[in-house]
């Protein structure tokens, strides 16, 4: 296959696979560490509408992000006033049931990282 072809071959796979995907639905956030530095879980609703994602975290302000393929970002405002994004950056395993991944949260003190995954929750509405 010559090298144009095989590009619009990827681009199409990459357009289908996107068009697929549908994270909406429960899923369980385990974060390894919270922000706080302890482990912690907390249950999430998820709301996508082609590539825009919307969480639903609790009592925070509701969480914007976007799925691109397998790759899913979403950032999470952290500090008093909601003024400190915390990026979390996953992929979704092929089953589209799982994200594993990693967030990262600057502020004045340095740079903190952990690790996260979710898990869709099967048959919750």
């Amino acid at each position: 296959m010559n090298p144009l072809a095989r590009h619009i071959a990827n681009a199409l796979a990459a357009v289908a696979l996107a068009a697929a995907t549908d994270l909406t639905g429960q899923w369980s956030l385990d974060l390894k560490p919270d922000f706080g530095g302890n482990d912690d879980n907390i249950a999430c609703s998820f709301l996508q509408k082609e590539e825009k994602l919307t969480l639903d975290c609790g009592a925070g302000p509701n969480i914007t992000g976007e799925v691109h393929g397998r790759v899913v970002t979403f950032v999470v405002k952290a500090g008093r006033s909601n003024e400190l994004p915390a990026t979390f950056t996953g992929e979704l395993d092929q089953k589209e049931t799982t994200i594993d991944g990693m967030w990262r949260l600057t502020d004045n003190t340095g740079t903190r990282q952990g690790k996260f995954t979710s898990t869709k929750i099967p048959g919750a509405k």
